[in-house]
């Protein structure tokens, strides 16, 4: 499965805390971990801004202590028989530095901390979810919280699309929670949130005299469609299937908080600019109110 994992650490920070996290999953999956730090440091570059030589000088003395610094995290991987290595670039567009990184590297997976933002950040794009939206590889994003013994892995599912055809994104995120779950001694679930028109918003007085029926009507079609979809993945028969009932940026982060989720997978489907402007990505939409960690995969 995972064999090659990037982990971007931001400079000046010590996420000790995430480290020690990973160790025993990069163990348990037997991968190779590559501790890296994009930095950038704004006045130190125009401090030098007349002094070529001083400048790359500096730059080389900056990317040496963020290497310094990873070493310093390395032993917790060391102690569990994990490789390691660490490396560091300058680079002001931090994920174009962790994709060119991960490229080089061959990562099969990039991790980075979810950490909150504030409200600038939220305006003007958070780096996770440039990041999971740019990034061909599986991006996990990860809290500072501990999993369960055996951890609660969700994955949640939408095939209904405008063709109203099934996508590969759909089966592909039910593959990584099969795969995810069985390496991680997991416990999987299919989560699937189903959202009819409000009352309010039906206009046809026809379909408003019989709004129950056409709830019960979009249930089942929700029910038969997700079930067959799950009866052609990898995971087992009794694999619990679960129906949120509301819209899924609100259900979603709602479920992990009352299940204790430890993980939950998600597919990034691709926008055009303008749907992204007008609707936003559902990754940006729930990355600050999930409690639990976030694969995003495509």
């Amino acid at each position: 499965m995972f064999k090659r994992i990037l982990v971007h650490l931001t400079p000046h920070s010590d996420k000790a805390w995430l480290v020690s996290r990973l160790a025993p999953l990069a163990a348990l999956l037997g991968a190779h971990v590559e501790l890296f730090t994009c930095g950038y440091n704004r006045s130190l570059k125009q401090n030098h801004m007349f002094d070529k030589e001083g400048e790359l000088h500096a730059e080389h003395s900056y990317i040496k202590q963020c290497e310094n610094r990873l070493e310093k995290l390395t032993p917790p991987l060391a102690m569990m028989g994990v490789e390691v290595g660490v490396d560091a670039c300058w680079d002001n567009r931090t994920v174009d530095g962790i994709l060119q990184k991960a490229e080089r590297y061959d990562a099969d997976l990039i991790i980075v901390e979810l950490k909150e933002h504030s409200l600038l950040e939220r305006v003007f794009g958070e780096m996770e979810a440039d990041l999971a939206r740019r990034s061909p590889r599986p991006v996990l994003m990860m809290r500072e919280r501990e999993w369960a013994e055996l951890p609660l892995i969700a994955a949640g599912v939408d095939p209904f699309h405008e063709d109203n055809q099934t996508h590969p994104l759909d089966q592909q995120v039910l593959k990584s929670l099969a795969e995810v779950a069985d390496s991680l001694n997991g416990t999987p679930r299919v989560l699937h949130s189903i959202h009819t028109l409000p009352h309010a918003a039906i206009f046809d007085e026809h379909v408003v005299t019989d709004y129950n029926a056409l709830k019960e009507h979009v249930s089942e079609e929700h029910h038969a469609v997700v079930d067959d979809l799950v009866k052609q993945s990898p995971l087992v028969d009794e694999t619990p299937i679960h129906y949120l009932s509301g819209e899924a940026h609100v259900m979603l982060p709602r479920y992990a908080q009352e299940s204790q989720l430890d993980l939950l997978i998600l597919g990034f489907a691709e926008h055009s600019r303008l749907d992204r402007l007008l609707s936003n990505d559902m990754v940006a939409r729930i990355m600050d109110d999930m409690p639990c960690d976030l694969l995003v995969v495509k």
